[in-house]
């Protein structure tokens, strides 16, 4: 028997069934949690350490290697990346999901403290490292384009937009950053 066959013959069941899953659903619906922006834990710590003036070559061998020796010895890593620039190296470490970060970042900064004190060349900066946090991520990013000079533009966001976003309920900071973008026009000859 289908289903609009059985409503037409027994209407009293086909409403008990609908008010049934109706109630139920409702039911359902009240008792679902939602979060926007739900705590997540990414299993990622960064390490970034400053050497002024060392170029991408040096970083490399001077700094980023002995940072991912470091961190090879720490529990339950499954990848070690890295990044070298001029005066700056970046090593990502990435644990399996489900540990710990708290007491992963606290291995990584005792064993960068124990195995890479003494291995960095002097004048570079104590390394930095601390857990991914997806909450410190911007949630809104905002474009102010005008005719006027970058300079201008840069004055009007930071003296009458980012006050006015500041004082929104729930927002934390507006921070500017500026990104000139400069159009040329080509024009063709007949």
């Amino acid at each position: 028997m289908h289903v609009a066959e059985m409503s037409v013959k027994r209407p009293i069941t086909g409403i008990m069934i609908f008010l049934s899953l109706t109630i139920l659903g409702f039911y359902s619906y009240t008792q679902l949690k939602l979060d926007m922006f739900p705590t997540m834990a990414f299993p990622v710590v960064a390490v970034i350490t400053t050497y002024d003036g060392a170029g991408p070559e040096s970083i490399e061998q001077l700094v980023t290697r002995p940072v991912e020796e470091a961190m090879s010895s720490v529990e339950n890593v499954v990848e070690v990346t890295s990044q070298s620039r001029q005066g700056v190296s970046m090593v990502m470490v990435s644990f399996s999901w489900g540990t710990d970060m708290h007491l992963a970042e606290q291995q990584v900064r005792k064993n960068l403290e124990v195995y890479t004190h003494d291995r960095l060349p002097d004048g570079v900066k104590t390394p930095l490292s601390f857990a991914f946090d997806p909450s410190m991520q911007p949630v809104m990013f905002l474009s102010v384009r005008s005719p006027g000079t970058p300079q201008a533009v840069r004055k009007l966001a930071d003296k009458q937009i980012a006050p006015y976003l500041t004082r929104v309920p729930g927002v934390a900071a507006a921070a500017l950053s500026s990104t000139a973008l400069t159009k040329r026009w080509l024009s063709a000859g007949p």
